[in-house]
């Protein structure tokens, strides 16, 4: 018989199922302490390389990354994609099981940035670029804030700033009235009253706005197991604001990266937290045309974009700033200060 040591080195082995055509790519779950498997793509680095993390926007699949990633895999770099917890073939594998432990305990941004960690000991990665755009900009600066020893670079593209919900008047009431009720029941019950009643409004208002139209394709079979579990991404960022985090532990290693085409209240949010950053700034860039998905819209020049802030350029560092008509490529950058570009970004037209 094997001992219990030599069972998990042969697991830790084998965790990656290879699924995939690219010899160079594996792809497969990734089992973590906490019991569940994340679906990962994953190509190791060549010696020498780093990596970059690419963190999913809400309901953002893997391939949406290949415009961003294919210079950086062509070069070497090592690149891992994953579904985080309760995103497509990451749910679909706990469902095998049952019901997923978190429909009835919930996920925090905490456990999204444990999660990472987990995936990247497991992966033998003790360092790596963290990559995060939209949603997965939450997940990023919770990973960043709590796991500084594992971030060469934090790079946000089109971040979350605050929930969207609050950009919305109906969000933003609702919000108020779930802060008024938690004031008025005290510290004892005030947390529980404000959880009752969120989980009820809100799971009944995205389960509402979640019509069969937009549920993804690979998703419309399991269509309530997906509502669910994109309730509980929602509600694990109910209380999240990107303005309040520093990276004090980052210094000059903090980038971002924001398209032309974001709403105007979301952009607003970004330049806001972007000042708030500080000491961690390392570059700030303006790209237009483009819209929020940046890796689909303009995924190889931000990949241009992020090789400079990976190699330290000291044209991205400290806190410098760029408008970046995308049309004219890198060459055509303007450099700005925060404050121009700023002004700038918020006098250009949106649709």
């Amino acid at each position: 018989m094997w001992s219990t040591n030599t069972m998990k080195t042969l697991f830790a082995a084998l965790v990656l199922l290879l699924t995939g055509a690219n010899a160079q790519a594996e792809s497969g779950f990734v089992k973590l302490p906490a019991g569940h498997a994340l679906y990962v793509d994953y190509q190791a680095a060549r010696p020498g390389k780093p990596t970059l993390v690419l963190v999913n926007g809400l309901v953002y699949s893997l391939d949406r990354w290949n415009k961003l990633a294919a210079p950086f895999a062509q070069a070497g770099y090592g690149i891992l994609r994953y579904n985080f917890r309760g995103q497509a073939a990451t749910l679909r594998q706990e469902l095998k099981t049952g019901t997923p432990e978190f429909y009835s305990s919930g996920i925090s941004r905490e456990d999204f940035a444990l999660e990472l960690s987990e995936l990247m000991a497991a992966l033998k990665l003790p360092k790596a670029t963290i990559v995060g755009l939209s949603y997965g900009a939450g997940i990023a600066a919770e990973f960043g804030e709590r796991f500084p020893q594992k971030v060469d670079r934090l790079v946000f593209l089109a971040p979350l700033v605050v929930p969207l919900d609050k950009y919305d008047a109906n969000g933003a009431w609702i919000h108020s009235n779930l802060d008024v009720l938690k004031f008025y029941w005290g510290p004892l019950w005030g947390p529980y009253v404000y959880d009752y009643y969120y989980n009820m409004i809100f799971r009944s208002y995205l389960k509402s706005r979640l019509v069969p139209e937009r549920i993804p394709s690979d998703m419309v079979d399991i269509p309530e197991d997906y509502k669910e579990a994109i309730f509980h991404q929602v509600r694990a960022m109910r209380d999240f604001d990107l303005r309040t985090y520093e990276f004090s532990k980052l210094n000059g290693r903090v980038h971002l990266m924001l398209a032309s085409e974001e709403e105007t209240p979301a952009l607003r949010d970004q330049f806001l937290a972007w000042k708030n950053f500080g000491p961690a700034q390392g570059s700030l860039v303006y790209l237009s045309p483009s819209t929020h998905a940046i890796p689909d819209a303009e995924g190889a020049l931000a990949a241009e974009f992020i090789a400079k802030m990976i190699a330290g350029d000291p044209a991205f560092t400290k806190g410098r700033a760029y408008y970046a008509p995308v049309r004219g490529g890198l060459r055509a950058i303007v450099p700005h200060t925060p404050a121009q570009l700023e002004e700038r970004a918020m006098g250009e037209r949106r649709d």
